[in-house]
């Protein structure tokens, strides 16, 4: 019953996410056509680079943010005591007020270096770019200080309210993208300012409901530094990985502006976009699935958390290449529609970016199996070892004078290596099933993903470029997804699963 419980649990916050992305997805692909078109693609590539800056420093709070989840899910799974929930709390704001005082002091310092010597910007658009790279420092310590609500939220499975609070941001920012076409001043400031006030008034309202709900939302300073050492071993350990991350995003950013100049970051700032949109459906589906992994481990229950991740990672895989492969078929017709006027190299880095993400994907919740064990020593030094290689790889292959696209080769080839050596590692810390996950989750992925996209690329070559084509490259390849991922990728439990689901919802359907 329990079981029982939590899948519908799981179920229900994937549907309230997912209607969240669904709203997401087309307001921020309008949102970011006219902010493309309004900028233009100079200063919409300048304010993606100069953000990008802040961001390098942030890799902490990114850090903070997974062990602060960890540790709520884990304190809450295991007992029904606030008080512990509470102190983990308290010592994770302390932590992120003192990070977001680091991060400014580096970004006033480092940051501005990097902005005033190595960044390749017009020089008409510097002291803009100065009052951008201002707002970006405010807006990325407000984000900081949010963690620890929206941690809380996550830990409590509080995701229809996470839900509605992310609808209330894409609003504002609609709102706030509107208002700034009707401004005669400079857009690119304006924009950086609206973007700095939308996170001021989301950081105010998350606050006051959590504070409403939850006791343990009462911060008070902890003098027990007992927890600060314990956050504090696994953060360290945790912070390789999310330096990786920054470096493998931003890092190679940099890098792309350095060497390829504004026009490369405009293309790298939609295919980032495009991405973003289609996977929140996968990354939904995690969120609803993390806290269940962390409580599973938490009261011993390793055996089920290791079929809840198996299970989990097929299920998101599949999700990703159902979104994903009629985009990357399709990408130039749909770029066209959504922006009217594409820049140059936007479809290829586009692609290329798409690519890289079902790479990434095989990986699942593999992470958030290691995570829970909060044993991160061994695991985190050798796959940020491995990931820490996009960056010097991409580097080098710039320097020599290698095309864009080589940063992305160089970044899928050492994603599928990370996705064997965590198997590995965690069949040394929980006893994994490596070869299920193997045949399970990657080779029945890669099969999905090839029939999918291979349906797909046929439909688009027999037709012209039209809204029909893409709808018919859409429909065929969610079907091929379908029926391969229903009778290829889906055991017989889980077939028999979704059609006992489907059977209990019908009679509801026809009572409405």
């Amino acid at each position: 019953m329990e079981d029982v419980s939590n899948n519908k649990r799981i179920a229900k916050n994937t549907l309230a996410l997912y209607a969240r992305m669904l709203f997401a997805m087309f307001v921020g692909l309008y949102t970011s056509r006219v902010v493309l078109n309004t900028l233009g693609a100079v200063d919409f590539g300048i304010y993606n680079v100069v953000g990008g800056v802040v961001v390098l420093f942030s890799f902490l709070n990114s850090t903070l943010a997974a062990t602060t989840q960890r540790f709520m899910a884990f304190e809450i799974g295991r007992s029904d005591d606030i008080q512990p929930v509470r102190k983990v709390f308290s010592v994770s704001m302390t932590i992120h007020i003192a990070l977001g005082l680091l991060i400014v002091l580096l970004s006033e310092t480092v940051g501005l270096w990097l902005l005033e010597t190595k960044m390749t910007i017009p020089p008409e658009r510097m002291n803009a770019a100065r009052i951008v790279y201002q707002f970006s420092i405010i807006s990325c310590f407000l984000s900081i200080i949010q963690v620890p609500y929206d941690s809380l939220l996550i830990a409590r499975e509080r995701l229809d309210v996470y839900a509605l609070f992310s609808v209330g941001n894409v609003l504002l920012k609609l709102v706030f993208v509107i208002l700034m076409t009707k401004i005669g001043s400079d857009k690119l400031v304006f924009y950086a300012f609206l973007m700095m006030l939308n996170g001021i008034l989301l950081r105010i309202v998350s606050k006051l409901y959590c504070l409403s709900k939850f006791k343990e939302s009462r911060y008070y300073f902890e003098k027990d530094f007992t927890i600060y050492k314990e956050i504090g071993s696994f953060a360290g350990w945790n912070l390789s990985a999310h330096a990786v991350l920054v470096a493998r995003t931003q890092g190679v950013n940099i890098l792309l502006n350095h060497y390829c100049g504004p026009i490369l970051n405009t293309a790298r700032g939609i295919g980032i976009q495009v991405n973003g949109t289609l996977t929140q459906l996968s990354g939904n589906f995690q969120s609803a699935v993390i806290p269940q992994i962390t409580k599973l481990y938490s009261v011993g229950r390793v055996d089920e958390m290791n079929k809840l991740v198996v299970r989990s990672s097929k299920l998101s895989y599949m999700l990703i290449v159902l979104l994903v492969a009629p985009f990357i078929v399709d990408t130039e017709y749909i770029l066209t529609l959504w922006l009217k006027n594409v820049p140059e190299y936007a479809v290829l880095i586009t692609r290329f970016t798409l690519a890289v993400t079902l790479a990434d994907s095989l990986s699942g919740t593999l992470a958030h199996a290691a995570y829970a064990t909060g044993r991160m020593k061994k695991y985190q030094i050798i796959i940020s070892s491995v990931l820490s290689m996009v960056f010097f790889g991409s580097w080098i292959a710039l320097f020599m004078g290698a095309k864009p696209e080589s940063v992305y080769i160089i970044e899928m080839g050492l994603l599928l290596v990370a996705v064997l050596a965590k198997l590995l590692l965690l069949r040394g810390m929980v006893c994994f099933p490596v070869t299920t996950y193997l045949r399970e989750v990657v080779l029945k992925g890669i099969i999905l993903s090839l029939c999918s996209i291979s349906v797909a690329h046929v439909v688009q070559g027999l037709m012209d470029a039209s809204f029909l084509r893409f709808c018919m490259v859409c429909f065929c390849s969610i079907l091929m997804t379908s029926l391969v991922g229903y009778y290829v990728v889906l055991n017989k439990t889980e077939r028999a699963f979704i059609v006992r689901w489907i059977k209990d919802k019908l009679p509801k359907f026809k009572k409405h």
